[in-house]
């Protein structure tokens, strides 16, 4: 999942993974929550960075949507720490 990752691909939770990680976040369910929203932004990321602008007219807009959204997430995710 790692070296999916650093390649830029969206790591793939399936089968004994999700599995594991069903019964370990069944024994926290913050942490459970924190993975399942840091995954799905995650995806979102790699998605965005993929549809990188082509022209330089597009960058502002792209940028903004970025901003707005790591905004958004590190706002959420500091809420999983305080519990």
């Amino acid at each position: 999942d790692v070296e999916s990752i650093s390649k830029g691909e969206h790591p793939d939770f399936s089968g004994l993974t999700k599995l594991g990680m069903i019964i370990r976040g069944a024994m926290n369910k913050t942490v459970a929550s924190g993975l399942k929203y840091t995954s799905e932004q995650n995806q979102w990321l790699v998605e965005h960075y993929r549809n990188y602008p082509k022209e330089p007219e597009g960058f502002n807009e792209w940028n903004k949507s970025l901003h707005k959204t790591l905004d958004e997430s590190f706002a959420k995710i500091a809420t999983y720490s305080k519990n």
